[in-house]
C-alpha cells in the first residue's frame, strides 16, 4: 500500500520544526559572542520572537506550492500567483526591508526564486516514503550528491539575497547600530542552516 502523503508531510514537518528550533538556539548563540545587545533584545529584535512561527507557516505554504508544482513556466505563474504572496507575509527576509525602498521590488523578485526553489526542492522530497524523515530523503534523491546539489541551489539563492541586501543597506527597516544587527543576524542564519543542512545529509548518507 503507497504512503499517504499527509504522512510523510507529517514527518518532514516534525523534523523541519526541530532542526529550526536546534538552529535559532544556536544563532542566538552565535550572535550573542559578536553583538552587544543582551541575549533577550537579539531574539526581540534582531532575530525577532515570531521568527519560527513564520519558518512554520513558510513551511506549510512550500509544502502547498511543492504539490502543485512540475517544473513548467505555466505552473509556476499559478504557483506564483496562489501562494506567493501569503508566503511573502511570512517571510523573514522581507519583515526586515524597507517597502519604499528603490530596490525592493528586486528584492522580491529574489525572494520569489527562492520561493521556487523551495517548492522545486520539496516536490523531490515528498517523492519519498519512509517511517523518517531519513528514509525519506534517502528514497527521494538516492545518492548524497544527489541531495547536497538539490538542496544546496536554496543556499545559493539564500546567499545571493544575502549579498544584495548587505551591498544595499538602506533597504534594511531599521537605524543605528540595530541595523548592523539585523543584516548580521541574516548572514549568521543562511550560514548556519547551510552548515546543519549539509551536516544532516552527511549524517543521514553515511
Amino acid at each position: 500500500m503507497e504512503q499517504p502523503l499527509e504522512e510523510r508531510k507529517e514527518i518532514y514537518f516534525t523534523y523541519f520544526k526541530k532542526i529550526v528550533t536546534h538552529a535559532l538556539e544556536n544563532i542566538g548563540d552565535e550572535l550573542k559572542k559578536t553583538s552587544g545587545l543582551p541575549l533577550d533584545l537579539i531574539f526581540q529584535i534582531v532575530i525577532g520572537p515570531e521568527t519560527e512561527k513564520r519558518l512554520l507557516k513558510q513551511k506549510n505554504i512550500v509544502f502547498m506550492g511543492a504539490e502543485m508544482y512540475d517544473g513548467t513556466e505555466e505552473t509556476n505563474a499559478k504557483i506564483v500567483e496562489d501562494l506567493f504572496p501569503k508566503y511573502l507575509r511570512v517571510d523573514n527576509h522581507n519583515a526586515h526591508l524597507k517597502k519604499k525602498d528603490v530596490n525592493y521590488d528586486d528584492a522580491i523578485e529574489l525572494i520569489k526564486r527562492l520561493f521556487l526553489c523551495r517548492c522545486s526542492i520539496d516536490h523531490q522530497h515528498l517523492k519519498g516514503y519512509g517511517s523518517s524523515y531519513d528514509e525519506i530523503v534517502k528514497s527521494s534523491f538516492i545518492t548524497k550528491e544527489n541531495a547536497l546539489q538539490n538542496i544546496g541551489a536554496e543556499f545559493v539563492m539564500i546567499d545571493n539575497l544575502n549579498d544584495f541586501i548587505v551591498k544595499r543597506r538602506r533597504l534594511v527597516n531599521v537605524s543605528g547600530v540595530i541595523k548592523t544587527e539585523v543584516i548580521e543576524a541574516l548572514l549568521i542564519t543562511g550560514r548556519m542552516f547551510k552548515e546543519l543542512t549539509n551536516r544532516e545529509i552527511e549524517r543521514i548518507f553515511g
